[in-house]
């Protein structure tokens, strides 16, 4: 199964100063809690208190409540199920130890073998709007590889914080959690989410652009643009004109830009290096962010082909190449007998797209 990242959660905590600062499993474990830190930034209004009773949980509405993979049924559909509430509160936990807790300890998959729904997530967007609301959407929790692996298209919004001395505690009339069908808004993460308010009419929206999504998902072939409504939070898709991004569109960087009548936005895609076999096939994807080097699809170096095996290198349980392989050209001295497969590497450079509101037009 794999080195689960909430298990990591006591290897981080066993490390000392001392410890070499680039090592691996603090960099995964620092990108993993920095959604966690971002969002308790967003709610510094309210002050959470982990050991409050306001959110309490029994095993039974665990056991009700805990598949991942349910889905809204309306447009949007109310799901605050206890269990789900209980999550998103301060004592919300990751996948697994939630398995553990309220399920069998002892062999936390013998309940279920589907994924448990969690809020610690990565490829989440978390807006904070001119209202103080906090609205989070979607986002993946786990790998592909882990039995908790899933990917939300929910929306989960934190009610504005009355103003008060001391700060008011989170309680679960504050939050609201709402589920879509997935013909109606496909599950995704690393989207991008802008506020937009209409000067003319008031209303008000979150323009969700991209996302990667599941394997097989139309985002994995073209971005989608989404309209969310803060009124009453339903979702539509927006038909777009116009020469945007070709294929999909994931981990870019969206802002707002224009003057009145002439709004629009401005997406930044990011850098992306493509590994390519010796017969031009592409072999996979990778992107850059900072310093590091992370693998968004299998990364398999190929050594032999006659017999269809493969020799692959894995960090947190996805295949990858090695930091020294991931630049130029890769040649692996294959075993006796077999093909050699060398990859070499191509990069299609960042690129600047904008969707102009008015008539939904790339440009």
């Amino acid at each position: 199964m794999g080195l689960s990242r909430a298990r990591l959660r006591a290897i981080k905590a066993s490390k000392t100063d001392e410890d070499d600062v680039r090592d691996p499993v603090i960099t995964v474990l620092d990108l993993m809690f920095a959604s966690e830190r971002d969002l308790n930034d967003l709610l510094e209004g309210y002050h959470q208190e982990e050991a409050s009773n306001l959110f309490q949980i029994s095993r039974e509405q665990y056991a009700a409540d805990r598949d991942a993979d349910t889905r809204g049924t309306a447009n949007p559909s109310i799901m605050n199920n206890p269990f789900w509430m209980f999550q998103v509160g301060p004592r919300g936990l990751p996948a697994w130890s939630a398995r553990t807790t309220f399920g069998n300890p002892d062999d936390p998959l013998a309940d279920s073998e589907d994924p448990v729904w969690c809020f610690i997530r990565f490829g989440a967007t978390r807006t904070k709007l001119p209202d103080g609301r906090v609205v989070c959407i979607g986002g993946e929790h786990e790998d592909g590889y882990d039995p908790d692996f899933c990917i939300y298209n929910d929306v989960v919004v934190f009610e504005t914080p009355p103003k008060s001395v001391p700060p008011p505690l989170l309680t679960p009339e504050c939050i609201k959690i709402y589920g879509y069908p997935v013909d109606i808004f496909p599950p995704t993460d690393f989207h991008t989410s802008t506020y937009f308010a209409d000067p003319a009419t008031g209303k008000e929206w979150l323009i969700i652009i991209g996302g990667l999504g599941y394997g097989g998902q139309a985002s994995r072939e073209q971005t989608d643009v989404y309209q969310l409504d803060l009124t009453d939070f339903s979702i539509q898709r927006l038909h777009t004109s116009g020469i945007g991004p070709i294929g999909g569109t994931h981990h870019h960087k969206a802002e707002l830009v224009g003057g009145q009548g002439q709004a629009a936005i401005r997406i930044t895609t990011e850098e992306v290096k493509e590994l390519v076999d010796k017969e031009g096939g592409k072999d996979a994807v990778m992107t850059e962010e900072g310093e590091e080097t992370f693998a968004m699809e299998n990364i398999r170096e190929s050594i032999v082909s006659d017999i269809g095996q493969e020799s692959t290198a894995t960090v947190d349980g996805r295949d990858s190449l090695s930091e020294e392989e991931s630049e130029g050209s890769i040649t692996t001295p294959p075993p006796t007998g077999k093909e050699l497969v060398t990859t070499t590497t191509t990069t299609k450079e960042s690129q600047v797209f904008t969707l102009r509101f008015h008539d939904m037009r790339w440009i």
